[in-house]
């Protein structure tokens, strides 16, 4: 199996790629034994590629830290202070570095309907000397799911935390 992150094979060979998705679950008990909890949603998933290069291609773990650093410029509006120190927007622009938008085209991310990445946390390398290879470990983060884009065109007080009932009734 081959994982493409914007169309470009991922280097290496032995693609294998897992998915991890999560609910928010914020526990209620506080001191008490209780297993009350209340839930806010479904979280980004994650997914982790690993894939293995040999130890005479140097060139491939390269190209796989510049995917992995690579990142895209994104224009924020600044926040200033007038002299008596009242917040107002600022027209102009401040440059953000945020880790690059992927799309990722994998069978496992597809049957999962996850469909655009970015980098996230870490990238692991770990030598196998006997192998004469390493095993590197890509770990990515959803972006734009299905999910998050149905909840973005909910009206506020409709979304699913604004919309839960009140726990006191």
């Amino acid at each position: 199996m081959q994982v493409y992150l914007d169309g470009d094979k991922v280097p290496g060979y032995d693609h294998r790629v897992t998915a991890q998705g999560q609910i928010d679950r914020k526990d209620l008990s506080g001191q008490s034994s209780s297993t009350a909890a209340s839930y806010a949603g479904w979280k980004p998933w994650l997914l982790a590629v690993r894939t293995r290069i040999d130890f005479d291609r140097p060139d491939e773990l390269l190209a796989l830290r510049v995917m992995f650093q690579a990142a895209q410029e994104t224009e924020t509006v600044g926040q200033s202070f007038d002299e008596f120190g009242t917040p107002f927007t600022d027209v102009t622009t401040a440059k953000t570095l945020v880790p690059k938008l992927w799309e990722i085209t994998d069978d496992t991310a597809a049957a999962l309907g996850l469909f655009n990445v970015r980098f996230a946390v870490a990238m692991q390398v770990e030598p196998d000397a006997e192998q004469r290879r390493w095993e590197v470990t890509l770990h990515l983060i959803e972006e734009g799911s299905a999910p998050q884009k149905a909840e973005d065109r909910l009206p506020a007080a409709t979304t699913p935390a604004a919309a839960a009932p009140d726990a006191s009734d």
